[in-house]
């Protein structure tokens, strides 16, 4: 009989431990992306042509997230930043001195200095087109102090 009783701790110990393994397992799975990488970029793409920048940026992070060796998405995070800049440049333009544009434009958190990063880490990753932005960045810039 006491053997019977282990028999039973033994068996219900197991079925514990298989039933945790089993929701590690499922939790793990909740995880995973329910998406492909082209598949985010194409959701951030229509999201930013129907003006959602902020998210087509969640999209391009996510998708970030799965293939962060792909400069398109990337690439893609700068582009919305550089919109968004040039919708905070419009605006502040239009109230602001040119000293005040050239601190924002300074700013870490400046959806300019976003731009740069995002297709900083493109360029590094091989992709042509951020190499040129950037080039055209550092030539076009009229604010010398504006470290790039």
């Amino acid at each position: 009989m006491n053997i019977s009783k282990l028999h039973q701790g033994i068996t219900l110990q197991a079925v514990i431990c298989l039933t945790l393994l089993l929701l590690t397992a499922c939790s793990q799975l909740a995880k995973l992306p329910k998406y492909s990488y082209e598949e985010l970029i194409a959701f951030g793409d229509q999201s930013f042509a129907n003006g959602e920048y902020l998210k087509s940026v969640e999209f391009y992070d996510t998708a970030t997230k799965l293939n962060p060796q792909n400069p398109l998405s990337y690439y893609k995070k700068g582009l919305v930043y550089g919109a968004l800049h040039s919708f905070d440049l419009e605006k502040s333009s239009i109230k602001s001195k040119p000293s005040r544009i050239g601190r924002s434009l300074q700013s870490e958190d400046s959806y300019f200095e976003k731009a740069r990063k995002e297709f900083k880490t493109a360029a590094e990753l091989g992709h042509h087109p951020s190499k040129e932005i950037l080039r055209a960045l550092y030539d076009n810039i009229q604010h010398k102090d504006v470290k790039y």
